[in-house]
């Protein structure tokens, strides 16, 4: 049987708060969602059609189920200083039995831009190795998602290869190819001031 690690939350950087999504985000969720829908729905199924606040609700109970069971561990981050949603993250395709996890991202569109989301990932990048005791953390994007792949290149992930026509383009029947970054350790990680 695993033996899961206990998940300290929420994981606090000078900016952003990251925490566990809970009963009654579903608005800010989808409120976010949509201040972006034409970049998201471009990179991410779930986001086809634009999901509405009782979607996004229903999506929050199957994602807090899905914590409490450590299949997943989404979390969503809040502006410490407005208080207001800024995006989503945290880990999926996890393997405990390593452990190995899988991190991804979206950000509103007020919060595009701003270095959100290489901050949160840093924050989620340190947590893996420093609390869940991670031997490796990937990133996966769309070769032609710039945006996305900036985040990895940024933090010193290695970019291990590329797969093929790996999954089709969205609203298309044409193939796309996705990019495959990680990281076995923190060496080289830029510093960041983070505390759970």
């Amino acid at each position: 049987m695993i033996e899961f690690p206990s998940i300290p939350m929420p994981i606090l950087t000078p900016r952003l708060r990251l925490e566990p999504r809970r009963v009654g985000d579903g608005k800010a969720i989808t409120r976010a969602i949509e201040s972006n829908f034409d970049e998201i729905s471009k990179w991410m199924s779930w986001a086809n059609p634009c999901p509405t606040v009782e979607d996004s609700e229903a999506y929050v109970l199957k994602s807090i189920k899905m914590f409490e069971d450590r299949e997943t561990l989404e979390l969503l981050i809040w502006d410490r200083e407005s208080g207001e949603l800024l995006g989503s993250s945290g880990f999926n395709e996890i393997d405990w039995t390593v452990p190995r996890l899988e991190t991804g991202y979206w950000l509103s569109k007020e919060a595009s831009g701003q270095g959100f989301a290489t901050e949160a990932v840093n924050a989620l990048t340190r947590y893996a190795f420093e609390v869940l005791d991670a031997k490796r953390l990937a990133i996966t994007c769309d070769k032609d998602n710039v945006k996305s792949r900036l985040i990895p290149e940024r933090l010193g992930f290695d970019l291990e290869g590329i797969l093929r026509n790996h999954m089709m383009k969205i609203g298309s029947r044409e193939t796309r190819d996705t990019l495959i970054y990680s990281r076995v350790d923190l060496n080289g990680l830029p510093d960041l001031d983070v505390s759970w």
